[in-house]
């Protein structure tokens, strides 16, 4: 339909002249109903067939949740299906490299975060540099943590939890997505700040992490909340602080780490769009326009507030911007933490 809408677009063109407005008339109404005004296909009329969001985590964290909105609004301004493909491992490192690995056409993007484009770099030896190995499409939100225990468990206080954590080293056991992954950075900024040494338990994501939790498996954990937020409502989880510098207005009731003389710098994670980097400007055009009308959408933003979710979007220009800076800033962050 994109190079019908194209070639409509043509002829429009060619016709604008005084004798011909009758005809250009008719043809923006043709347009129209093919979806011209939906969306603008590139010059050679991408997308003609699905795009592909790949989500380095696994099925039910909160990366998925918002995507599932996502591919469910944007079709309309894509002039195609976005479907989600899950690649989970390594902290989000594997569906990463999947993506910098792909053909660069716009059909194949990457739906990460910034520890993965901007952290990960300074302390692992990866087989590709994210700073040139990606260009950024879109920022579609961002998160703070929540430190949550079982309801079941004895833990009402945070500081309850550290006083018992530092008298007995190493007993506690904190489930995480992923080495370096978010929920590990927060772990890895907490025992940094407190001395504090636990059991580190990778999983593959927020929503392995949520089961082990519910399963018994963990003392506590960390993740964005909208991942705990249904289990929380349940009554089977109890949040101890939220990893940020005031206290959240969903959880008017729980300390901040802020509060609590806690670090909370660093801890917030961007949910960004990627492209493999050479993807053709053209084409990164037609998905960050999709993206900017996804936005304007009322039953897109009716669903993501009924989600709890925000909207704090930044165009890719602007994103890609920035990038190299907060790389510098995540490196000084890792020297700390491993001092």
């Amino acid at each position: 339909m994109g190079r019908i809408v194209g070639k409509a677009f043509v002829i429009m063109t060619s016709l604008w002249s005084g004798e011909h407005h009758g005809v250009l008339s008719a043809l923006i109404v043709l347009a129209t109903a093919l979806g011209f005004s939906a969306y603008a296909a590139a010059d050679d009329g991408f997308p003609t067939r699905p795009v592909t969001l790949v989500i380095p985590f696994s099925a039910g964290g909160s990366h998925d949740l918002n995507a599932r909105v996502v591919t469910r609004v944007i079709p309309r301004y894509l002039g195609q299906p976005m479907v989600v493909r899950l690649v989970p491992g390594a902290g989000g490192q594997k569906g990463a490299l999947a993506v910098a690995e792909s053909e660069p056409d716009g059909y194949t993007l990457l739906f990460g975060h910034n520890l993965i484009d901007q952290l990960q770099p300074h302390v692992s030896d990866l087989p590709y540099d994210p700073m040139t190995a990606f260009r950024t499409v879109w920022k579609l939100n961002q998160a703070t943590a929540v430190i949550y225990v079982s309801a079941e468990k004895g833990y009402t206080t945070l500081e309850g939890l550290l006083s018992f954590g530092l008298e007995r080293p190493g007993e506690l056991v904190f489930p995480n997505s992923g080495k370096w992954g978010f929920s590990f950075t927060v772990g890895a900024m907490l025992m940094a700040h407190t001395g504090l040494r636990v059991n580190m338990v990778p999983y593959k994501g927020g929503a392995p992490v949520r089961a082990a939790m519910l399963a018994g498996d963990g003392d506590f954990a960390s993740a964005p909340y909208l991942n705990v937020r249904s289990i929380h409502q349940a009554g089977k989880v109890r949040i101890l602080a939220s990893v940020t510098a005031d206290r959240l207005k969903i959880l008017p009731e729980v300390p901040s780490f802020g509060e609590l003389g806690l670090p909370h710098e660093g801890a917030i994670m961007e949910r960004i769009v990627m492209a493999p980097a050479g993807t053709p400007d053209d084409r990164v055009r037609v998905l960050e326009d999709a993206f900017r009308k996804l936005y304007r959408d009322p039953s897109f933003n009716d669903l993501m507030d009924k989600m709890g979710e925000s909207l704090d979007y930044m165009a890719a220009a602007e994103y890609d911007a920035i990038r190299p800076g907060r790389s510098q800033a995540y490196k000084a962050l890792v020297a700390a933490l491993l001092r």
